[in-house]
């Protein structure tokens, strides 16, 4: 069982005991029912997405601009963004308006915006992107019109990194796209402003927060763990900037009770080498642990 297991069976126990001392037994919190290592998954499944990138011979700074001016013109709207010396990430979605609805409604916020990176190596610079497509499949396999939106908006970030570098982006690695959904019965907007609160103990970061109507809401959680800074780890190894930070997305069911989404940064870190996948797996028990504690109810 992980942690996480733990710490709510624990909970549980604490619960039933009060709830013997009552007249009237406390309302059961939700339980995770996956016990995978690396954080909560329901019955989804499983689907893979490719790491895209385009290499330049452009010099980061001139890329980064490059890049932003590219996404423009692509149709794509860079919602948020941030950069060091030798590295630039942006958040992007498709200006489609009623798309944008629905996907603050549910849980394709967890997979647009979109997080195209670019970053140097020293020797040459690089965008990259792992393919929205799958990514939104992933979120829902039977929405053909989602489908459709995920091609489309393929189609424009390939266009725009293939713009902004001068070469088209080529396939690399395929990795496991694992869509985790948990459900809570905490309000929506109650539930953006706990996640906020229960990432720090866990070393995590708010670096942007994105609102929508209703109070639902995509939060940008950088890793720093008890290590380095999110700041110093990319500047030791700016590709990481692909799979940290990670965006949660917060949105309301049919209730009115909060829905926390997010892609597990595990397997995507894994394509980087073995050392980025062991941050990765830290990050994934990390959030795992920070969006159990908002869930719950208090």
């Amino acid at each position: 069982m992980t942690r996480a297991g733990t710490a709510l069976a624990a909970a549980l126990a604490v619960v039933a005991l009060a709830a013997g001392c009552t007249s009237e037994a406390e309302p059961e919190p939700p339980i995770p029912t996956d016990d995978r290592p690396f954080g909560p998954a329901p019955d989804y499944e499983d689907h893979s997405t490719s790491l895209m990138t385009a290499a330049s011979d452009k010099d980061i700074e001139t890329l980064c601009a490059d890049l932003e001016t590219a996404l423009g013109e692509a149709g794509l709207d860079s919602v948020s963004s941030e950069a060091g010396d030798q590295w630039c990430g942006h958040l992007v979605d498709g200006a489609d308006s009623a798309r944008g609805d629905e996907r603050s409604a549910s849980g394709e916020g967890a997979a647009e915006p979109v997080r195209v990176h670019a970053w140097s190596d020293g020797d040459t610079t690089h965008a990259a992107y792992f393919d929205p497509a799958p990514l939104l499949v992933a979120v829902d396999s039977e929405d053909e019109s989602l489908a459709e939106h995920g091609t489309a908006l393929s189609a424009a970030v390939a266009e725009a990194v293939t713009e902004a570098t001068g070469t088209e982006p080529e396939e690399g690695p395929s990795a496991t796209a694992t869509y985790t959904e948990i459900n809570s019965e905490v309000p929506a907007e109650e539930l953006a402003e706990s996640l906020a609160q229960a990432a720090e103990p866990e070393g995590l970061r708010v670096l942007d927060e994105l609102p929508y109507e209703e109070g639902t809401a995509t939060l940008l959680l950088a890793y720093e763990g008890e290590g380095p800074t999110f700041e110093d780890r990319l500047a030791e190894a700016p590709e990481a900037g692909m799979f940290n930070p990670v965006p949660l997305h917060v949105w309301a069911d049919d209730s009115g009770n909060g829905v926390i989404s997010y892609f597990d940064p595990m397997p995507l870190s894994i394509v980087f080498g073995e050392g980025l996948g062991d941050v990765g797996t830290e990050m994934s028990t990390a959030l795992s642990e920070t969006a159990w504690a908002a869930a719950l109810p208090q």
